[in-house]
């Protein structure tokens, strides 16, 4: 079975080191200039996007990636220019919010997209149960492949 792209959890790996890198490189030359809260939820938007796309792994190193990027080029630091140093503790929380909005839209997202194929399965299930056999004066083709191909085909079952 061919997974897409868009599925594969390399690519949602990384997804979420790209997508917090473009954040930063595009916030950071505006340190100072930009209100925090604006990056953080640019952030978290990255991090929305990774957990509902790929899942919950991907989407936690999304937000682990974006609280160290933001810490480290974003913040004010205690000490120096760049640190890991966490200054102010509402910094925790922002830590915090990322880690939880990841686990929880991470999980949603693989509840949804596996409740999406066991209804597709059941459907499916349901159309083949649905398929009577032909009565005795169907046609010409009754019991032959051909026929039976046909009304799959008819079914979308095939």
């Amino acid at each position: 079975m061919l997974v897409s792209i868009g599925q594969s959890r390399d690519v949602g790996y990384l997804s979420a080191v790209l997508g917090i890198a473009a954040v930063i490189a595009i916030g950071a030359p505006f340190r100072g200039q930009l209100d925090d809260t604006i990056v953080a939820l640019a952030l978290l938007l990255v991090v929305l996007f990774i957990a509902t796309l790929w899942g919950r792994g991907p989407g936690m190193v999304a937000a682990v990636l974006g609280m160290l990027g933001y810490n480290f080029f974003l913040l004010p630091a205690v000490y120096s220019i760049y640190s890991f140093t966490i200054a102010h503790p509402q910094n925790w929380i922002a830590l915090a919010a990322f880690i939880i909005t990841a686990s929880t839209v991470g999980h949603l997202s693989v509840t949804a997209k596996r409740r999406a194929a066991e209804a597709e399965a059941e459907r499916q299930a349901a159309r083949l149960a649905s398929l009577e056999p032909c009565p005795p004066r169907c046609s010409e083709h009754t019991g032959s492949a051909e026929h039976h191909e046909a009304r799959l085909r008819a079914l979308n079952i095939t």
